[in-house]
């Protein structure tokens, strides 16, 4: 929307002797034209932004939504410890019992009910870091849709399969549209764009001049044509041209190394999964 706009023309009014039958009064329309491509070079950088815009926005949308899937099979996971742990503390409490009994009968040492009870408290300790474990995990996951307090108890999902993973050579081959190296490839085309708007700069902008002189003293009102013209001998701009295509070369870098980072944390994951 701004890149696009037009520039405002600009009113000038000049009055000569403050005496009004002698007063010269001059007001002029200036009309500045913009040459060298300037607008077009201004659109296509808002446009080359907004697509940059875009790819960040789904990115974003990826970490989100990795994230919700990683800490939902988090609390999954965190139910089933404490699932197990609950099982363990049973178990061990009963055998607690066993072995008090067989003390009282005489046919063990006091001290393996001691050992016993010791196991069944270890047990309920167990019970309570795995309780603590799945309140934590609640927590993690309703704070992603801005819930202070989660309002659910339990997560239904099935641990008992792995779902099968793309081959090694589908995602290498896959890599290059993850959201996050296109974001990084549309900035090199609007770091691009912003050195032919640096460029375009250098090319003077012309102002027409449309207006009317009335001349009190003689009675007269005559039209009046200007035209205005910087003249670019000292400042073409060529320091912000340069410093354009410096920040575009960096770009080029920043995609370079997003994409040799995201490599290895892909070849990584691979790795984690297939031992997994």
């Amino acid at each position: 929307m701004q890149a696009g706009a037009w520039r405002n023309p600009e009113l000038t009014t000049t009055v000569e002797d403050f005496r009004s039958r002698t007063r010269t009064t001059t007001a002029t329309i200036g009309i500045p034209l913009e040459l060298g491509g300037k607008r077009s070079a201004r659109l296509s950088a808002a446009q080359r932004a907004r697509d940059v815009a875009a790819a960040q926005l789904a990115n974003s949308k990826a970490k989100v939504r990795a994230q919700v899937v990683a800490r939902y099979f988090g609390l999954v996971v965190a139910q089933e410890r404490l699932r197990l742990a609950n099982d363990s503390a049973k178990l061990a409490a009963k055998a607690a019992d066993v072995v008090g009994r067989r003390v009282d009968a005489g046919k063990v040492s006091p001290v393996d009910a001691t050992r016993a009870k010791v196991d069944a408290a270890n047990a309920q300790l167990g019970v309570a870091e795995a309780q603590s474990e799945v309140n934590a995990a609640r927590q993690t996951l309703a704070a992603l849709w801005g819930e202070s307090q989660p309002r659910f108890d339990d997560v239904d999902g099935d641990l008992s399969g792995v779902p099968a993973g793309a081959s090694s050579a589908e995602l290498m081959r896959d890599l290059d549209n993850a959201p996050l190296l296109r974001a990084t490839r549309l900035e090199i085309d609007r770091r691009k764009a912003l050195v032919d708007v640096e460029r375009s700069k250098a090319v003077p902008d012309v102002v027409v001049s449309l207006g009317a002189k009335r001349d009190n003293e003689l009675g007269l009102t005559q039209a009046v044509v200007g035209i205005s013209v910087p003249l670019p001998l000292f400042d073409r701009n060529q320091g912000a041209v340069h410093e354009a295509s410096k920040w575009a070369e960096k770009a080029k870098d920043e995609y370079e190394f997003a994409r040799v980072q995201m490599l290895a944390e892909l070849s990584q994951a691979t790795a984690q999964l297939s031992t997994a």
